[in-house]
C-alpha cells in the first residue's frame, strides 16, 4: 500500500496500538492525526485533544484537519475503554462512559468523515473491534456489547459505503501487552485509553 502524501486520522494514539499504528505509518510517509484526550509523549503538532464520546469534539477536530489537508484518506477508530466487570458491578456511569467512547466515539467519527471520503470518492476507515466482538467473556458484559456492536456498524457501513470507493474493515485482535492491560495485571482494574 503507499502511504506517502496521504493523510491518516488514529483515534486514542498517544499510547498502545494506536500509537505503534501512528509510528509505522509515520515512518511510511502518512501524515498522521492523532486524536486524544491524553497528550502524546513527546509531543507532536498533529495531535489534537478530543473526547470523542463528545461529538461535537470530533466534529470540530474532523474540521481542522480537513480545512487543513483538504483530504482524509485513511481513519482509524481505535479509542477505546475497557472495565472488567458483569452486569451487577457495572454502574450506570460506567455503561454510560464505555458506550460513550467505545460505540458512540466509532459513530461519530463515521458520521463526520464518511462525507468527505464520499466527496473524494475513495477512502479506508479500520475500526477496533476485538475478539469479544465474536465470543464473550466472563466480566465483560458491556466492553463486549460495545465491540460486538462495532463489528456490526463495519459491516453495514462497509455494504452501504462500497459504491462510493471507501472500503470499511474492523479488526478484532485478542489481548495486548498494552498500557491498559498492564494497568489491569497491576491493580486489578481497567478504565484507561488503548
Amino acid at each position: 500500500m503507499q502511504w506517502k502524501n496521504t493523510v491518516t486520522v488514529i483515534t486514542g494514539a498517544s499510547s498502545g496500538i494506536g500509537k505503534a499504528t501512528l509510528e509505522l505509518l509515520k515512518k511510511e510517509g502518512s501524515l498522521v492525526y492523532n486524536l486524544d484526550n491524553t497528550p502524546p509523549i513527546p509531543p507532536d503538532p498533529y495531535f489534537i485533544d478530543c473526547d470523542v464520546s463528545n461529538r461535537v469534539n470530533v466534529e470540530q477536530a474532523i474540521k481542522i484537519i480537513y480545512e487543513k489537508e483538504k483530504k482524509i484518506d485513511f481513519l482509524f477508530a481505535n479509542a477505546g475503554r475497557h472495565l472488567f466487570a458483569n452486569i451487577e458491578d457495572t454502574s450506570y456511569e460506567q455503561l454510560e462512559s464505555l458506550v460513550g467512547i467505545n460505540l458512540m466515539g466509532t459513530f461519530y467519527l463515521l458520521k463526520t468523515v464518511i462525507p468527505i471520503m464520499k466527496q473524494q470518492q475513495k477512502g479506508s476507515i479500520v475500526l477496533m473491534g476485538s475478539d469479544q466482538s465474536f465470543v464473550g467473556k466472563a466480566s465483560s458484559a458491556v466492553y463486549g456489547m460495545t465491540k460486538g456492536a462495532i463489528a456490526q456498524l463495519a459491516k453495514s457501513t462497509a455494504i452501504d459505503y462500497a459504491a462510493f470507493n471507501i472500503r470499511v474493515n474492523c479488526i478484532c485482535p485478542g489481548t495486548i501487552q498494552t498500557p491498559a492491560i498492564i494497568l489491569h495485571a497491576t491493580i486489578g482494574l481497567i478504565n484507561t485509553t488503548f
